[in-house]
């Protein structure tokens, strides 16, 4: 599955509205507006939701990321832990696993794929765990 790692929003800069697209990591989430942040994770949700093909799951998962930067200053690790997170919230959101716990979510394992800079964004496989 793919999932885009920018996302765009309308922000109030100095009391004038403005359209800003800003890269999708655990800083950006953390330091958002928390009603412009409801607004992204109820969108990333219904992005992964739409896409999300998997029946419910009611054994162990695991992740795996491939993450292709836009930016070489982009901070790998902050991207994919930002939409494991939102990833993983919407797999409990759309019923496919019961819960993201240490119980059922086991292992997550992340590489950069390389730069492109017309499309950057993170390849995700969820795996079954027996």
């Amino acid at each position: 599955m793919t999932i885009p790692v920018y996302y765009t929003y309308v922000k109030k800069v100095k009391g004038i509205k403005k359209q800003v697209t800003e890269l999708v990591g655990l800083n950006q989430i953390y330091n958002m507006h928390y009603m412009a942040r409801a607004k992204m994770v109820k969108h990333f949700h219904h992005l992964i939701g739409a896409k999300i093909k998997a029946a419910p799951i009611q054994g162990k998962v695991k992740t795996r990321y491939v993450y292709y930067y836009k930016n070489v200053q982009s901070d790998a690790p902050n991207v994919v832990a930002g939409i494991d997170k939102l990833f993983m919230d919407a797999l409990q959101n759309s019923k496919v696993i019961k819960d993201d716990n240490v119980l059922n979510y086991i292992g997550s394992s992340w590489e950069v794929g390389g730069q492109d800079k017309k499309n950057p964004r993170i390849e995700v496989q969820l795996f079954e765990v027996s």
